[in-house]
């Protein structure tokens, strides 16, 4: 009876204090997660260095080095990655060691795994001296299937950054496109109210000349001479006047089109003193989930404001400032929305000017 009770004692105290599965006793298979799990392609370079390789200029060239190497019990590298993952997966190593049960080890390598733990979790559970090469060569597939997963996902990301970064610089190109488009619309509509104001100006001294020429002349024909004078300054008055909303309207036009680019975290610096007219505004970019920013016309920030923002809304009426402030905006090449209407008509036109975005 005693000698049974010591066998069984025995028996026990093996099974508990079996020793863990060396690197150089894995299987290939097993050894092919466990390196791109841990080392980085940089850091298996300098490794390699370390023992004297540097050949091998091809990625999956050092990988499989590397899993060769981890197969012989002498070789420096296997020693190296052997101490290496006991050191970084130590806290895990330990919490593998009491589970004995296959299933037990599944179910704990699955919740690691979850937790964002895979790596150390695959060097503990290879090793472990109680996981059956059944349940490693299970994971090894689920490993590998989750690599596809991830380089197609990584190929897919990258596809959408190269389209994301091409439309941002068509968009570009379109705005620098519109805001060259703008300034020879309003140099163009200076230089025909200059002429108009001349013309202006002529026909004004014209009749200063007929005044001065006839001091008395008769009353029909004074009267018929200024009459056509006036009418002359009246229609020069209409043209202007036509020609100054014909720019406002292209302005306007223009600011538009610079608005339309898409975007779903665009940044508005509102240029004014009130609050109240902002209000709408910051309802309607928050349902963007946009960023609107407020300051002075006079703030001391204001370039780094402006700078920050993707389209400045100006309030006219707020300060005497405006050419400082688009003369800033034209500099960064930001697009200017401008409120030129009366206050109660402000939060309406705002939004219709913004609908766009």
């Amino acid at each position: 009876m005693s000698d049974e009770n010591n066998n069984s004692t025995r028996a026990k105290v093996s099974y508990l204090t079996r020793p863990r599965r060396a690197i150089h006793e894995l299987s290939e298979y097993t050894l092919c997660p466990l390196v791109g799990l841990n080392l980085s392609d940089t850091h298996l370079r300098i490794a390699m260095a370390d023992c004297g390789e540097t050949e091998l200029s091809i990625g999956m060239q050092r990988h499989g080095w590397a899993i060769a190497a981890s197969k012989q019990a002498d070789h420096p590298f296997s020693v190296w990655l052997s101490e290496y993952l006991d050191q970084q997966h130590a806290d895990l190593i330990i919490r593998f060691e009491p589970l004995r049960k296959t299933d037990a080890l599944r179910d704990y390598w699955f919740s690691c795994h979850r937790g964002g733990e895979t790596a150390g979790a695959w060097w503990a559970l290879i090793t472990h001296p109680h996981s059956s090469d059944n349940l490693l060569t299970e994971i090894a597939g689920e490993l590998h299937l989750l690599g596809h997963t991830t380089a197609r996902e990584r190929i897919a990301s990258k596809h959408t950054q190269d389209n994301a970064q091409r439309a941002v610089h068509s968009l570009g190109k379109r705005v620098l496109q519109l805001q060259r488009e703008a300034q020879a619309a309003t140099e163009r509509h200076s230089q025909e109210q200059h002429l108009l104001l001349q013309r202006l100006i002529a026909a004004q001294r014209q009749v200063m000349h007929l005044c001065e020429e006839n001091p008395q002349p008769s009353q029909n024909a004074l009267s018929e001479q200024i009459a056509l004078a006036r009418a002359e300054i009246e229609e020069l008055r209409r043209e202007r006047t036509v020609l100054e909303q014909q720019l406002i309207i292209e302005q306007e036009r223009q600011q538009t089109k610079a608005l339309q680019a898409p975007s779903s975290s665009r940044c508005v610096l509102y240029v004014g003193d009130g609050d109240q007219s902002t209000c709408p505004l910051q309802d309607w970019i928050a349902q963007r989930k946009g960023a609107l920013l407020r300051c002075g016309p006079s703030d001391r920030d204001i370039a780094q404001h402006i700078a920050r923002a993707d389209v400045v809304v100006y309030d006219s009426d707020s300060s005497s400032l405006h050419k400082q402030t688009i003369d800033l905006c034209n500099t960064g090449g930001k697009p200017v929305l401008l409120l030129n209407q009366p206050f109660s008509e402000r939060h309406a036109a705002l939004l219709d000017r913004l609908s766009a975005i």
